[in-house]
């Protein structure tokens, strides 16, 4: 039965089994797109024939806690036959960890717009019917959402990969993003765009360490230690308050950031543009194998990239890894041009 259930899930979702990799590895990756598309299904109907019957209807929209009951009995179901690695479970039984990882794909799919809230949060529907293409010379770079009549699709990850189409819009326009904006151009207009006043700070801050090999780094404010442009601040003991400091010889001038660049990650997006500018690249590991790649995320992500990323990639290590990530080879080109935008650099390694 196990076969037979395996094989059927393998055709139906357009996912086989990497060459180098493990049987519970593969069933990880099975687990986590099963989730995902019944986590669609349980929001338009009981079938892919309510599905397709349902799919243009905005007013069908579903509770998300019952979502999340039914769903956790699916996983309940299928992690019983499918032999998932206790590493990736977290070595919990799967009485425990069913609601997490229920939990966890449900959240992917609404970080990623696979899945719209509405009515206050409370309930789901999905997407109208689009396509974006992520990378215009990749053969399957389009990002499907809410397509549930083509019949050539691949999951990866939350999802849904087929042939591109000349009806596609790109990935950046769908994300609200300028397609033709560097990070040099992002810099030079959040330098221009922002309201800078006189020099005043109260309380004690950190400045933004560029020069760390790591994107998170931090060290005690001075004037002193102040590079003529556009640096960073992070008021001491806070992840939520910071500051744009612009420095021109010996004058100081202080813009203060709104909180919606920390709720949508693009802090991370201004530390990428610091160091761009001031040539201090990041590097993240990766893998090469004869069909996937492993990637290690070793900074975070702007929410916009690493939506991409979950669209286009597995957890690696833990069903809820953001760091270590399994991109398949028909993807790595599109991967790569996202996180190059960035300013990242690669390492290959032979293991991480």
């Amino acid at each position: 039965m196990e076969i037979q259930l395996i094989t059927t899930i393998s055709r139906d979702l357009n996912i086989t089994k990497f060459n180098s990799e493990t049987r519970p590895e593969f069933h990880n990756r099975l687990i986590y797109c099963v989730l995902a598309e019944w986590a669609r299904t349980l929001v338009l109907g009981d079938s892919y024939n309510d599905i397709k019957k349902n799919e243009h209807d905005i007013s069908i929209n579903v509770d998300i806690l019952h979502i999340q009951t039914h769903l956790e009995k699916i996983a309940y179901s299928f992690l019983s036959i499918l032999d998932c690695s206790v590493e990736w479970l977290k070595g919990e039984h799967i009485h425990s960890v069913k609601k997490k990882i229920t939990q966890k794909v449900i959240e992917d799919l609404i970080n990623c717009e696979q899945l719209v809230k509405i009515h206050n949060s409370r309930r789901l529907t999905v997407p109208f019917t689009a396509s974006i293409n992520v990378f215009e010379y990749e053969y399957y770079s389009e990002c499907l959402i809410n397509n549930w009549n083509s019949k050539n699709i691949y999951r990866v990850g939350v999802g849904q990969w087929g042939i591109k189409k000349d009806s596609s819009q790109g990935y950046c326009s769908f994300f609200g993003v300028n397609e033709d904006e560097t990070l040099y151009q992002y810099y030079y207009k959040l330098k221009q765009g922002a309201k800078w006043k006189d020099f005043d700070l109260d309380d004690e801050y950190e400045l933004y360490d560029y020069e760390k090999t790591f994107l998170w780094a931090w060290k005690t404010y001075s004037s002193k230690k102040l590079c003529n442009g556009m640096n960073l601040l992070k008021k001491k003991d806070s992840n939520l308050c910071f500051l744009l400091i612009n420095k021109i010889d010996d004058s100081i001038e202080v813009a203060s950031l709104d909180l919606s660049y920390v709720v949508e990650g693009e802090i991370y997006r201004i530390m990428y543009a610091i160091k761009e500018l001031r040539q201090f690249n990041i590097y993240f590991d990766v893998i090469e194998k004869d069909d996937h790649f492993i990637l290690h995320c070793s900074s975070r992500l702007p929410n916009i990239e690493m939506s991409l990323l979950k669209l286009m990639s597995w957890p690696y290590k833990t069903y809820d890894d953001e760091k270590y990530r399994v991109i398949p080879k028909m993807l790595w080109g599109d991967c790569k041009f996202i996180l190059e935008r960035l300013g990242i650099s690669f390492n290959l390694r032979s293991e991480i």
